[in-house]
C-alpha cells in the first residue's frame, strides 16, 4: 500500500484524510475491520482488507495459541510495527457538529420545493438559505484543522489569518474525552489535552473518533518511553 493519506467510510462519517500508520494503529486495536471502507486519493472506494492483508499475529513460542479459528477477521490482525510518519492524524470537527446549520439546510431545501411553485422569490430565498447553510458547514470544518504527529499535537484555527496552539507528546500529562448528546452516541466528541491538569493547552474540538485519538496519543507516549 502507498503511503498517500485516504479517508475512512466509519458508520456513515467520511473522516480523515488519514496516514497509513494511524489506519494500521486503528486495525491493530480492533477499532476498524478489514471489512470497512476507505477512499483512495483518486475517489474510490475500496474494502481496508485489499489494502490491509490479514495476518495471523505472531505468538511466542511456549505461549497460549491464538487459536479460536471461528471468531473470523476479530481474531486476524496485521502485524505492524511502530508508528511512523510526518502526520498521523489529521483531521476537522465533525459534520454532526453543525445541527442547527442542516436543519436550515433541509428547511430551506423544502421549503424553497414547497414554496416554488407558488412564488419565484420565496423558492430563491429557501434555496438560498439552504446553500449558504451548507458554505457555512463547510467553512467551519475548514477553518479547524487538526494534527497529530509522532512528536506533537497541534490545532489550527481561521480560515486567512491562521491562529495555532501546540503541544509536545512527551508533555501531555492528563487527556480529557467529553461526549454529549446523540453526536456523542456515534462517536463524537472532544479531546483535551492538558500539560498541568489544570489549564487546557490544545483541544480538538468535535472530532470523529475521540477515544481512538486518545489511545493513539497514549500509545506515542508508551513508544518514546521506550
Amino acid at each position: 500500500m502507498s503511503a498517500e493519506r485516504f479517508y475512512i467510510i466509519k458508520d456513515g462519517e467520511r473522516d480523515g484524510p488519514f496516514d497509513e500508520a494511524y489506519v494500521r494503529f486503528l486495525l491493530e486495536n480492533d477499532e476498524l475491520g478489514f471489512e470497512d471502507f476507505c477512499e483512495t486519493a483518486d475517489g474510490q472506494r475500496v474494502r481496508l482488507g485489499t489494502l490491509y492483508e490479514p495476518v495471523d499475529e505472531e505468538v511466542p513460542d511456549g505461549g497460549p495459541s491464538s487459536g479460536n479459528q471461528g471468531e473470523g477477521s476479530g481474531a486476524r490482525r496485521r502485524r505492524g510495527g511502530s508508528l511512523s510518519g510526518k502526520v498521523l492524524y489529521l483531521g476537522h470537527p465533525s459534520y454532526l457538529s453543525y445541527p442547527f446549520a442542516w436543519m436550515l439546510v433541509v428547511a430551506g431545501g423544502i421549503g424553497g420545493c414547497l414554496i416554488g411553485p407558488h412564488s419565484l422569490w420565496g423558492m430563491l430565498a429557501g434555496f438560498g438559505t439552504a446553500v449558504l447553510a451548507f458554505f457555512y458547514v463547510v467553512l467551519q470544518r475548514s477553518s479547524h484543522v487538526y494534527v497529530i504527529t509522532p512528536r506533537r499535537l497541534e490545532a489550527v484555527h481561521g480560515l486567512v489569518a491562521k491562529d495555532s496552539t501546540e503541544i509536545r507528546v512527551e508533555d501531555v500529562r492528563t487527556i480529557n474525552v467529553r461526549r454529549s448528546g446523540l453526536p456523542g452516541l456515534m462517536g463524537v466528541g472532544t479531546v483535551e489535552f492538558s500539560s498541568t491538569g489544570d489549564a487546557i493547552d490544545v483541544s480538538f474540538a468535535d472530532i470523529w473518533g475521540a477515544r481512538r485519538l486518545k489511545k493513539l496519543v497514549r500509545r506515542l507516549q508508551d513508544e518514546l518511553e521506550v
